[in-house]
């Protein structure tokens, strides 16, 4: 099967005004990669992983995708707990269900360090299973920006799923 960085770097270069990053591999067996899709005050971060599983099936219904849900979760919980965030409340509703076929979950964050401390955001975690790999979308903007952010991400992450779950040529 194709290597994460294979399927992450086959993504479009631009997207709703938003340019991919550079590939970021990470340590561990199974632990893939990303890239991340940006513009000021709006962060999404793509991973491709396979947690060591020689196939993961597409959609959403595989136990490897929705254990890669729930950790993704609980990990805004650890976090909260380390003391990277002072807020972290779940948010039902609210968005559209824009790609069938996807796991997602919002919430509201309030980070504690770095230059968004302080400021409030909205953060989503879309995940499916997709040519054997989990995929994860990470997102984070400001929530004052919200209204704006959501025309891009309206464009972006269909984008990416389509180009994710498309036949490799």
């Amino acid at each position: 099967k194709e290597s994460p960085q294979q399927i992450l770097e086959a993504l479009p270069e631009n997207i709703a005004g938003c340019a991919r990053g550079k590939y970021h591999a990470y340590e561990g067996a199974g632990l893939g990669g990303s890239v991340g899709y940006n513009k000021d005050g709006l962060t999404v971060t793509v991973y491709a992983y396979d947690l060591g599983r020689e196939q993961i099936a597409d959609g959403i219904e595989d136990p490897t995708v929705r254990k890669a849900f729930e950790n993704a979760n609980a990990e805004l919980q650890l976090a909260k707990q380390a003391g990277y965030y002072s807020k972290v409340e779940r948010i039902e509703g609210g968005i559209k269900k824009a790609t069938p076929g996807v796991l997602v979950s919002r919430y509201a964050v309030i980070r504690t360090r770095g230059a968004e401390a302080g400021i409030e955001l909205f953060s989503e975690i879309h995940v499916f299973g997709a040519r054997g790999h989990v995929i994860k979308f990470r997102i984070s903007g400001q929530k004052d920006g919200e209204a704006e952010f959501r025309k891009t991400l309206d464009e972006l992450l269909p984008a990416i799923h389509k180009a994710i779950t498309a036949p490799a040529k």
